[in-house]
């Protein structure tokens, strides 16, 4: 087991004539697979059991931080914060103006296990875009339900794209193949998209992100693991 790296170009207005590393993502690990792995380590709880654990501890935590709380679990501690510029010290919490955000401070027994695992540099791989999760900012749902008409937020690698080309951008690809380009991004990064999702009839879609090489021009893809859903599917509503 290694850690895989490569080296790329800074895009930094600081250092946009030097190099930095930038660690190879190769997929999304879905919680359904981490509770199968559990199961196999010699416990007697079935992936079942661990799922809803998974579920319990997640509906703890949103409990105890909607209360204000601070919540130390073996990954990290979570706790929030508010975004945003207040115009004197008597006003009020403005969801146009200001933004709750929930900030994770990673547990440093996780570090401490990935300080020896070894280091590789990757060769001669094709860098194309690399979506590994998205976020619905109305719900709040990770690479499940999205809503039409609001924000969503894409993260990954060499996501970046040139919003002038229309062969490059995010597309909503339907079961029939049907493509829907998004119109309106908000934070166009290599590691993070913020985008206007756009007015999609109800059913299944993949997230495709596109963008093209910066010397040949080619265009590469990228597609988010699983699937996203508007509104109802199989005739039953979709939910957290």
């Amino acid at each position: 087991m290694s850690i895989r790296y490569r080296i790329i170009r800074s895009k930094l207005p600081a250092n946009k004539d030097g190099y930095i590393a930038q660690v190879e993502t190769r997929r999304t690990v879905p919680l359904d697979e981490l509770a199968q792995e559990i199961s196999l380590h010699g416990t007697t709880a079935s992936k079942s059991d661990i799922s809803l654990v998974f579920d319990h501890l997640r509906d703890e935590v949103t409990r105890a931080l909607a209360k204000g709380e601070i919540v130390q679990t073996p990954l990290g501690t979570f706790y929030l914060v508010v975004e945003g510029t207040f115009l004197h010290g008597a006003d009020e919490f403005d969801r146009k103006r200001h933004r709750l955000r929930i900030r994770v401070i990673p547990d440093e027994q996780l570090y401490s296990e990935l300080y020896d695992v070894p280091m590789e540099r990757a060769e001669g791989r094709v860098i194309r875009p690399n979506p590994v999760d998205y976020i619905d900012v109305a719900t709040g749902e990770r690479r499940g339900r999205i809503t039409p008409n609001d924000l969503g937020r894409v993260f990954g690698d060499d996501l970046q794209f040139d919003p002038a080309d229309p062969r490059q951008g995010a597309f909503f690809v339907a079961e029939d193949g049907t493509e829907t380009r998004v119109r309106s991004v908000a934070i166009n990064k290599p590691t993070q998209l913020v985008l206007l999702v756009p007015d999609l009839a109800p059913g299944r879609y993949k997230l495709a992100v596109r963008n093209a090489a910066e010397k040949s021009g080619e265009l590469r893809e990228g597609r988010l693991g699983g699937t996203l859903v508007v509104g109802e599917a199989d005739g039953k509503e979709i939910t957290g």
